[in-house]
């Protein structure tokens, strides 16, 4: 798992400088650096035991993280608040309401429809992943809150999605 974990950690790496060196091209902007880069669904050993966070971030006291909505709901970072009754963790997303199974075939209506841009080189991963097939992330990020998980810092609507 640690050599998957560095594998995805220096892939991550890779995209963000290439898309770091686009924008400073595109926006003849010298500096840009990286906010946040927080794993999930991956086992990290903190407080002297191995924490396995499945659809889950770290949201120690201090750290920033992403608590990401679908392609077309806003994603907000936040701040970890170092909760222990629930791991110093946050959740990654609201997850899904519809498997990608019923995506794919269409029997899934999910029912709501938002506006959302997508660029793909696979339709049918396009399909499974539309805003119709997760949950609304909003009342997870007021659970989070409610429960001094996370504090909102920002919130950011997608424009655009490349989903390879």
């Amino acid at each position: 798992m640690g050599t998957a974990a560095l594998y995805a950690w220096l892939n991550r790496t890779v995209i963000a400088e290439m898309i770091r060196k686009s924008l400073r091209e595109v926006l003849d902007c010298e500096t840009c650096s990286l906010v946040v880069d927080v794993p999930h669904n991956v086992v990290l050993q903190e407080h002297g035991m191995n924490i396995h966070r499945k659809g889950a971030t770290p949201a120690r006291e201090g750290d920033l993280a992403l608590v990401p909505g679908s392609m077309g709901d806003y994603s907000y970072l936040v701040l970890g608040l170092g909760n222990p009754d629930w791991l110093w963790s946050c959740s990654h997303g609201a997850g899904r309401s519809v498997r990608r199974q019923a995506m794919r075939t269409g029997k899934a209506s999910g029912g709501r429809e938002m506006a959302w841009r997508c660029l793909t080189l696979n339709e049918e991963r396009k399909t499974e992943e539309a805003p119709a097939a997760y949950k609304p992330v909003a009342p997870v990020l007021t659970s989070q809150e409610e429960n001094a998980m996370i504090q909102s810092a920002a919130r950011f609507r997608p424009w655009l999605t490349l989903k390879a």
